[in-house]
């Protein structure tokens, strides 16, 4: 399971809402400078939970073998998906 958890604004996601995250950009340390995530947007719930969007509040990003990504929000584009970037 992958889990977005977005601090100081009362909403986290999991799968199956979460479609893509790009984990595989991780590098050996579990570092990364940007960290692409795709949710579903379901009936709007996604778009709704994320406007005004969150931008540079503190995300977090844990995958079900422990990897895991802390950063900051750093985009919100919202459409027919909404995808988040995080930065370290």
């Amino acid at each position: 399971m992958i889990r977005l958890t977005i601090a100081t604004v009362p909403v986290e996601f999991v799968e199956p809402v979460i479609i893509e995250a790009s984990f595989a950009q991780l590098g050996a340390g579990g570092e990364s400078p940007t960290v692409e995530v795709t949710l579903d947007p379901g009936r709007g719930e996604a778009a709704e939970q994320l406007d005004p969007p969150p931008l540079r509040m503190a995300a977090s990003l844990v995958q079900a073998d422990g990897a895991a990504f802390n950063g900051i929000v750093q985009s919100v584009r919202l459409g027919s998906r909404v995808s988040l970037t995080l930065e370290a």
